[in-house]
């Protein structure tokens, strides 16, 4: 059955098999063995036709004998040649050749190969067969392989490569969308809530009854550096502003010490002067009163007719001690208290206009400038009332 459906092929080839015009002479005079080699595989495939299988396998010899001839024009060191029966373990020359993009004439290769196995298989040559029908399938797949299969796969491959790039980057970009909107929004969000809570807070501690000082350290705690720069700007001119409050209010409280110091002084040297005038108002009242009686008897005593001149020397020389002990007690008083007195200007003290005479720019007194003011409106006042 398979005898005759390969014999059923080689007879519809046949029909559409064309002739060859070349002269085995002329070939063999060019040397021209491939032609040689297709003349013998036509002798071949129409000895299969007819019948004479024998005459095939001898036709077949001839044809591969010319076909290594051919392959040793190509080649001539050239070791793999064609063999009528071989091991199917070793690659046939036939398959060596086209890897190696010999330029052979395979359809003749595939011919030859194909008419051998017919013949063997009508002569029951298995070896034969099998070794030339496994030839014949080799070198057909290979020859009519869709090289554009690799080709396509390629194509597959790279476009599935590009469909994995392209879902794991439209992975990326679901995944990036949270940074992004972290970044280009929520972030901005925050730092605007960030500097609001500061402003708030910057507004409480100015509108706060606190020190001037305590605003100044607690408005530089509230200060960082993710301000924007207007804001930034602004909360320097609040901290300018501060110090410079602050620079004032430290003035003012060094004037105020030093006014509260010079009315400590000026309490202190009244309270001595009051002081002072007690005490001396006590000595010329006890002056007064201890020596008032002496004048008006040492007046007696001269008066009278007998002159008690020694009484009157007693009396004189203890009313003199007397004196000068409440004297100089008064004078010890007087002496005690020292007034602190600096040069002061009259025109400072009293209006122009009030003075009798025109003074100069540098008329000026050593005195205690609330004493003399006191002593000058008093002077005033005594001189207005007349």
């Amino acid at each position: 059955m398979l005898a005759f459906v390969l014999a059923t092929a080689s007879l519809l080839t046949a029909q559409a098999r064309p002739t060859r015009a070349s002269d085995k002479a002329t070939a063999l005079a060019k040397k021209d063995y491939n032609t040689l080699a297709g003349i013998y595989a036509d002798s071949a495939y129409f000895s299969n036709i007819n019948g004479s299988y024998s005459k095939t396998l001898a036709y077949a010899d001839t044809c591969r004998y010319y076909l290594n001839l051919h392959y040793l024009q190509l080649r001539p060191k050239g070791k793999d040649l064609m063999k009528q029966l071989g091991s199917l373990s070793i690659v046939p020359a036939e398959i060596k050749w086209y890897h190696d993009s010999l330029p052979m004439n395979y359809g003749i290769i595939l011919d030859i190969r194909n008419e051998s196995a017919v013949a063997a298989l009508a002569l029951h040559e298995w070896e034969v067969y099998k070794y030339n029908n496994s030839v014949y399938t080799h070198l057909f797949k290979e020859r009519y392989a869709d090289n554009s299969l690799g080709e396509y796969c390629r194509m597959m491959m790279k476009s599935e490569t590009n469909k994995n790039v392209a879902v794991a980057l439209l992975v990326l970009f679901l995944l990036s969308i949270f940074p992004v909107y972290y970044v280009m929004y929520y972030r901005h969000r925050l730092s605007y809530q960030f500097c609001l809570e500061r402003v708030k807070q910057i507004n409480t501690i100015l509108l706060s009854d606190v020190s001037e000082e305590n605003k100044l350290r607690e408005v530089e705690k509230g200060v960082s550096d993710r301000f924007p720069e207007r804001l930034l700007a602004i909360v320097n001119q609040i901290k300018e502003a501060l110090i410079a409050s602050v620079e004032e209010n430290q003035k003012s409280q060094s004037d105020i010490e030093m006014l509260e110091d010079e009315v400590r002084c000026v309490e202190y040297e009244n309270e001595r002067l009051h002081i002072s005038n007690s005490i001396l108002d006590n000595c010329l009242s006890t002056l007064k009163h201890e020596t008032m009686y002496y004048p008006s008897r040492i007046r007696q005593l001269v008066d009278e007719p007998d002159g008690q001149l020694e009484a009157i020397d007693e009396l004189a020389i203890y009313y003199k001690e007397l004196y000068q002990i409440l004297s100089q007690q008064a004078m010890s008083q007087v002496e005690s208290v020292k007034l602190v007195s600096r040069p002061v200007d009259i025109t400072t003290l009293v209006s122009p206009s009030k003075l009798t005479t025109t003074l100069s720019h540098h008329s000026s007194v050593a005195t205690l400038s609330s004493l003399l003011i006191y002593l000058i409106y008093y002077i005033l006042s005594i001189t207005t009332n007349h």
